[in-house]
């Protein structure tokens, strides 16, 4: 199911959630080449082992294993809703979620009140009664075109499966294992904390220097690393950095939305950079994804060091292990360790 904006027979705003056919990609001889070969060892789920495939220049893998190990044994092999699901986590696609709270309707731009909500539909025909469905073909083309990109089909009848594009694994830094270690797993953007510890799988040396941090280790025993994966030439790991940045800007920084008129003229400009890191990174990739990192240990320092932010120092603890990480193992350099400009003549 999928949320829509359209218009009521009597021109009023209309939202609602509903199922539409898709068409999705079916390779039914086999024929598209495996990319890369990942195998994941855990604890809560059983190991497995399988290949990722190559196609329209993403990387998709079978969607009973990803959805599994993202969203904790849910999926089942009906559930292709759990397949997208984890294609929103995945930074693919706008999580459902955003979509069905944006508080502006998606085509006259006004704002959605609560009786232009309807209730869910099973079938997009059940709503022709009052919503003029012409108007809801713009959007309905625009979710089927985007779950076409996501799910692939392989092979036909009940031997078939399902495949779901997603990134390449990433090395994580798991909080409440017992050992510190990076662990291979399938990226997503639900857990925060995974996110910002996630190195790209061809970053196994800075995962582990990571690992040996104090902030990171604390008391634990060091431990090998956990998963491996072999990749085909010519498909390189995402910009971890670029994915770190998209999130930080999207939570993290955007928790200092209450104090912003009492930072520092630097400190709005790192906020205005952060709450806007989507167009940043798009725009300028990874020099934009370290411009907003930087802001945020800006936005830490003034945290730390203003009496009448204590408040929200919460955002300086929560961040700690990220921070450590970009000073010690991406060099970047704290403002307070910068030293001071002179002053003009």
């Amino acid at each position: 199911m999928a949320t829509f904006d359209g218009i009521a027979r009597d021109g009023s705003d209309v939202r609602i959630r509903t199922a539409v056919s898709v068409r999705i990609p079916i390779d039914p001889g086999a024929e598209l080449p495996s990319v890369a070969r990942y195998a994941a060892v855990g604890r809560r789920l059983p190991d497995f082992e399988d290949d990722y495939l190559g196609f329209d220049g993403g990387c998709y893998f079978p969607a009973w294993y990803a959805c599994q190990r993202s969203l904790g044994g849910e999926y089942h092999t009906g559930n292709a809703g759990a397949a997208l699901y984890l294609a929103s986590a995945a930074g693919i696609l706008p999580s459902e979620d955003a979509l069905q709270q944006k508080p502006h309707h998606r085509i006259t731009g006004r704002q959605i009140r609560g009786q232009d909500v309807l209730q869910p539909a099973e079938r997009i025909e059940e709503c022709s009664w009052l919503v003029d469905l012409p108007s809801l073909r713009p959007s309905i083309e625009e979710v089927r075109a985007a779950a076409a990109r996501l799910i692939l089909r392989q092979g036909e009848g009940a031997r078939g499966r399902t495949f779901v594009r997603t990134p390449l694994p990433v090395w994580t830094q798991p909080r409440y294992e017992t050992e510190s270690r990076p662990v291979l797993r399938l990226p997503t953007t639900d857990d925060l904390h995974g996110t910002v510890t996630a190195f790209g799988h061809d970053r196994l040396e800075e995962a582990l220097a990571f690992a040996r941090l104090p902030s990171v280790r604390g008391r634990r025993d060091l431990a090998p690393p956990s998963g491996r994966i072999e990749v085909e030439p010519g498909w390189a790991a995402e910009d971890d950095l670029v994915w770190i940045a998209r999130v930080v800007g999207a939570h993290w920084i955007r928790d200092l939305d209450p104090v912003v008129p009492r930072l520092s003229a630097a400190g709005v400009a790192a906020w205005h950079l952060g709450a806007n890191a989507n167009g940043v990174v798009a725009a300028e990739g990874r020099k934009g994804a370290e411009a907003v990192l930087s802001g945020l240990l800006r936005l830490r320092d003034e945290v730390e060091g203003d009496p009448a932010l204590a408040a929200f120092r919460f955002v300086a603890n929560k961040s700690r292990e990220l921070a450590d990480r970009l000073v010690h193992i991406e060099g970047m350099v704290t403002p307070s360790a910068l030293p001071p400009r002179p002053h003009p003549r």
